[in-house]
Parts: structure tokens; sequence; C-alpha cells
């Protein structure tokens, strides 16, 4: 390694860096408005990759920080590396440092807390915006049944959810003009019930997600029939996922067994399979953590043509991150169609989450679809 070769030193500060059991990276002040801009920020190194220089991504936790250029005060945020951690010992790790932090906040001596309030002086007080919401009660209300409803009814509200991206990317590829065919899609399950257990797959596509969505894009039929679909496909994702949690799945063990053969071994046919290789190709590649603790989180694509989807659900309201590469296109024409294709998907999943949802309304709301 040239670095070590210029001077000994260095390597006694990459083997510093190296032991460490995580990573800070200051990047002063910023301005970074939106989620996006952020998530960009902390995943390209800023813009063109500007703070390159000041990561060190061969690292399982990088914690960057930075200050809000608007508000003068301290942001954050965390690159991880997947392949010796997971994303729920990580999420309990930043909850602990932010409730923290939070504790540390109520216990400020008088004279730190003084000097924090006169460093706030010079900022603008907040705008107080008048909002006449008389008749906005009911609405709220409205609001409120309809995700009881849910619960009522039995859904799980993370089978809803892979229903909805089932449901957004056939209308995806229709508008596209491809072969209207289910994409193989990746959820993860944890095993940490289990000694030295990670992860397993959970796979979301299967025929009663289908057949659920023939029904939804299907005009010739119901509201009930939607439903009754609906209700198939989330009953069987639940009952997939109770399987696959108590290790009774097959995907990960495959997979080991693949990547276990020796060059010079013979590979089993199943291994070579084209419906087993096209099956375990993710377009898909979906997860959940619902923490109040990220603003948002997110990783890029598993496969080149597809998309890494990261999902929140919070009492209110579902959160969604939908990640693929600009570049998309054949070999020839790899001209940035991806950005266009993602903000298409996107769309596509506020109108797939809203046209479930009316299937739990009143029957003259039919027409809609």
């Amino acid at each position: 390694m040239k670095l070590i070769q210029i001077d000994p030193t260095n390597a006694d500060s990459l083997a510093e860096i190296e032991s460490a059991a995580f990573v800070i990276a200051l990047d002063g002040t910023q301005t970074l408005e939106t989620p996006v801009t952020k998530s960009k920020h902390l995943w390209h190194a800023g813009d063109g990759g500007k703070f390159s220089n000041n990561r060190f991504v061969d690292k399982p936790a990088q914690f960057i920080c930075w200050t809000d250029q608007s508000s003068n005060t301290a942001r954050g945020g965390l690159m991880g590396e997947h392949s010796a951690m997971d994303g729920t010992p990580i999420v309990r790790f930043c909850e602990f440092i932010l409730e923290n932090i939070e504790k540390f906040l109520h216990r400020l001596e008088e004279p730190v807390d003084q000097s924090i309030a006169n460093a706030r002086t010079d900022i603008s007080m907040p705008l107080h915006l008048p909002f006449n919401e008389s008749g906005l009660e009911a609405s709220i209300n409205e609001a409120r049944d309809e995700v009881a409803k849910l619960s009522a009814n039995g859904l799980s509200t993370d089978a809803w959810t892979q229903m909805i991206i089932q449901l957004a990317y056939s209308r995806l590829v229709a508008i596209e003009g491809s072969e209207n065919v289910p994409a193989a899609t990746y959820e993860a399950a944890t095993m940490r019930s289990f000694i030295n257990g990670r992860y397993e797959c959970i796979r979301s596509t299967t025929s009663d997600s289908a057949t659920f969505v023939d029904a939804m894009n299907n005009t010739e039929k119901t509201n009930a029939d939607r439903k009754d679909a609906l209700k198939t496909a989330v009953n069987t994702h639940v009952h997939n996922t109770k399987q696959v949690s108590s290790g009774h799945s097959v995907d990960r063990n495959l997979f080991d067994l693949q990547k276990s053969l020796y060059p010079s071994e013979q590979v089993p046919e199943l291994l070579i399979d084209e419906l087993f290789n096209k099956s375990s190709t993710w377009t898909i590649s979906t997860s959940q953590i619902s923490t109040k603790g990220f603003e948002t989180y997110g990783w890029g694509e598993v496969a080149p043509h597809g998309f890494g989807v990261a999902y929140s659900i919070f009492e209110n309201c579902l959160q969604f991150t939908v990640t693929n590469t600009v570049m998309y296109g054949t070999t020839k024409d790899k001209n940035g169609k991806g950005k266009k294709r993602n903000d298409t998907f996107v769309a596509l999943f506020d109108e797939a989450a809203k046209d479930m949802l009316i299937l739990f309304k009143p029957a003259q709301r039919q027409a809609k679809l």
C-alpha cells in the first residue's frame, strides 16, 4: 500500500482507524434542506463527492456530522457497511445515543445552559403561522378511522405495505411496456432468536399477491373482489413471515451452498436452473426499520434493473425511500433514464396506497378505480 510505503507513521494511523469500533466524520457547516439532499450527502459524500477525502467507507459504522447553516444546530447521519452488521442493532445503538443526549440536555448545569441560551439570541425567533382549522376535525377523525380499520380487519401493516410495493411495480412495468411478470422481491426477516442468526429472506411475491395485483388492475373486478384478494395476499405474507422467522426457509441455505462450491466442483442442476436464478435475482430489495430517530434511511438496488425500497411504518403514515441507478437502460443506452423511472415508481406508490385504501371506503368510491 503506497500510503504505508511513504511513511511508517501512516501504518500506525491506519491501524488506529481500522481498530476503531466506528468512525466520526465532521463535515463543517452545510445547507441540506431536504431528506433527499441529506441522504445524498451521506451516501455520495456531498455534491460531486467533494467530501470523499473525509470518509472511511471500509467500516461497519461511520457517523457523519455537520452544522445546519440555516438553524446553526448540529445534524448527523450514519453510513453503514452491511456485511459486518445488521439494521436492528445499529438502530438500537443510534436510539441509545439520542436518548442519552436528551437526558444530558435536561441535566445541564446553569452556566452551560445560560451559554447555550446566549448563543441562540441572534437566531430569529420562529414565526407563528395562524391557520383556520374549522371543519378539519371531521377529516382528521376520518383519517384516523381509516387507519384503525386496517387493524380492525386484522390486516398486518407490514404485509399491507408489501402489497403496495407489488401493486406499484406492476403498474410501472405496464407503463414501460415490459412483460407483466411479478418481480422477485426480498424482504429481510431477522433471525436473531437463533445463535449467530442474522437475516433470512421473506419472498413477498406469491401467487396470492399476483392474484391481488391482477384484481386491482382489472376493471371488471369489484371492490369486494379486490378486498378479498388483498386479505388473502396479506394473510399469506403473514404466514410466510412467521415460517421464515421460525427457521423454516431455504434461501440463505441455498445461497450458502452455492457460495461454498469450489471452482473445480460441478454445480448442481438446481443452482443453475433458470427459474431458480431468476427468482433469486432481487429486482426489489425491501426491509422495514421504524424508528423516530431517523428522518430517512435506505440502500442501493441489488439488481442493476431493480430498486431498493426501505420503508418505515409509523402511527399515522408510511414512509418509503426508493433508490435505483441513474444509469438505467441497455448497454448501448445507459443515458440516465433511472431518475425518471424512480419518479414514476414513487408516484405509483402513492397511487397504489390510495387505491388500496379506497377498498375500505363506501361503495360510491368504486368508480375511481
